[in-house]
């Protein structure tokens, strides 16, 4: 199949699982909210916070494996691809041992660090020592069957999989809270049946693809764990710069505010988190490609993908900026006002904030693809690295020591993303061999164009009226997207994309039958 075909059924159905995803997420967060409270929901939310901080401690193998594994099928190293897969398995299992162990031994001592009240100290415990646990077991076996996946850029099978969990844990959700008094117990079980679940599939979907795949323990070595861990601890080292950047916030929130403040805090993320997918569909699926093309010396075609992924990135990353940074205030008082009463206007100004910070780092577009590809990251490692120095010390001070409040961690983000981004453009240019003014006008004239005239569309809108009713901001927000996607279509794509997508979208029924092809991909000049 055409690699520019993938690329549109992986779109779509990323697409499509984005917004299953994003009404399930929307949905079960009222519900949360009603039936546990704002400190009960700011612990659950506490407890998947904690999971996603300890799985960051996997060395950065997730990245390094998948990227390791698309150069293997590159070269046809069936061997070296097993060898690859079996020692990370059992690296992640050996950490998923000692952190689960962890959870398990120091539930109570991590309760007291995140200045849990004594009201809820006994399900804080739970959820750390039974749910957190078992939740970074399951979550340490699953990566390696992911990575075979889309070592082979089917993103598509994995969005298939991951929409099915997301419904079968909504389920699972509504279930226990609504047909049984299990509270906590109930909502950690449906939790977790979802990613065991989710394990099982993947890992057969992993084996039907990957016909060779083996994973026998024997086939660890050294040789496979030095090649793992020397990209891994670069990638390692952006996950802990990403903890200090953002997902430090909740953390410094409850040590200073306690866990309700993530209550304030979480649903801008959530909304935020929801439309990522939607916006990151052509840059998240471009590392094996850009590998494949870095391997066999295909510079052209290398830096076509980099100048016209980061293009399309950042033109849908547009639409998401506009829509929740104009229409915050609206978009959280229709959906949150009667839980949170007043303090949905706190929610509302980080859901503003976090619209910026998302087009401040959409914007690099394919840079991290491709990058990632030709294994030169060290760069990003030692900018990213200072940036979230600063922005971490900056949120501690605003936070705990001004009347910022909440917004003391979203602020520092802010101002910090806006100044990082000309420095990781100039940077990746250097490393891409393409001049600085030929990327910015290839991948950035024509988006900043469309942003402009977008953004002034829906100004003009939200200041027609204060109370806007849920059917207006439907129709405002119908409005602004018809105006995006035109100006996108006429404006910020080229006359070839266009075409290609023309093609692309006629001939995809046909293709979809035939194997694959080594033809150009949507990207190739």
């Amino acid at each position: 199949m055409k690699d520019s075909t993938r690329i549109t059924i992986n779109a779509g159905t990323t697409w499509v699982a984005t917004i299953i995803q994003g009404a399930i997420g929307v949905f079960l967060m009222a519900l949360l909210l009603n039936d546990f409270g704002q400190d009960g929901y700011g612990l659950l939310t506490l407890a998947g916070v904690i999971v996603g901080l300890t799985m960051i401690l996997d060395m950065g193998l997730r990245g390094a494996l998948e990227r390791h594994l698309a150069e293997k099928i590159a070269s046809h190293d069936t061997q070296s691809f097993n060898e690859l897969a079996a020692t990370a398995k059992v690296i992640w299992l050996f950490i998923g041992v000692v952190l689960g162990s962890g959870c398990i031994i120091f539930a109570p001592l991590i309760a007291r660090v995140f200045n849990v009240s004594q009201n809820y100290m006994d399900q804080a415990i739970f959820l750390i020592r039974y749910y957190a646990c078992g939740s970074i077991i399951l979550s340490c076996l699953l990566p390696v069957y992911v990575a075979a996946i889309t070592s082979h850029n089917r993103f598509d099978i994995v969005n298939y999989v991951v929409s099915g969990a997301s419904v079968f844990r909504a389920a699972g959700i509504v279930a226990a809270l609504k047909l049984t008094d299990t509270g906590f117990i109930g909502w950690s079980v449906a939790m977790l049946l979802a990613q065991l679940a989710t394990l099982l599939v993947m890992r057969r979907l992993a084996y039907r693809i990957q016909h060779t795949l083996r994973l026998n323990m024997l086939l660890f070595n050294r040789r496979a764990m030095s090649k793992l861990l020397s990209l891994g601890k670069s990638l390692f080292t952006l996950q802990l710069i990403n903890i200090f950047s953002v997902k430090a916030d909740p953390i410094i929130l409850s040590i200073f505010m306690g866990p309700g403040a993530i209550a304030l805090y979480n649903p801008a993320i959530v909304l935020t988190g929801a439309f990522r997918p939607f916006v990151t569909t052509i840059s998240t699926q471009l590392t094996p490609i850009a590998t494949m093309r870095h391997v066999t010396g295909e510079k052209e075609q290398l830096l076509s993908i980099l100048v016209r992924g980061t293009r399309v990135t950042f033109l849908l990353q547009i639409i998401v900026t506009v829509i929740l940074g104009v229409f915050a205030k609206p978009l959280i008082g229709i959906w949150l006002e009667q839980s949170l009463k007043e303090k949905y206007v706190i929610t509302a100004s980080v859901l503003s904030c976090m619209a910026i910070i998302d087009l401040a780092n959409y914007s690099g577009g394919a840079i991290w693809g491709v990058l990632l590809g030709m294994n030169r990251i060290k760069g990003l490692v030692q900018i990213d690295g200072i940036f979230a120095a600063v922005n971490f010390i900056a949120s501690v001070i605003l936070v705990g020591f001004t009347r910022f409040g909440i917004l003391g961690v979203v602020v520092p983000t802010v101002v910090l993303s806006v100044m990082r981004r000309p420095l990781i453009i100039y940077y990746s240019s250097r490393i891409c061999g393409i001049k600085v003014q030929l990327f910015l006008k290839g991948a950035y004239l024509q988006p900043v164009i469309v942003l402009i005239i977008t953004g002034c569309i829906a100004i003009a809108l939200r200041m027609l009226e204060n109370n806007i009713s849920l059917f207006m901001l439907v129709v405002h927000i119908v409005v602004v997207s018809l105006a995006w996607a035109i100006l996108s279509w006429k404006v910020g794509l080229e006359q070839i994309d266009r075409d290609r997508i023309r093609a692309v979208f006629r001939l995809s029924n046909r293709l979809i039958v035939h194997s694959d092809s080594d033809e150009a991909t949507m990207f190739d000049r």
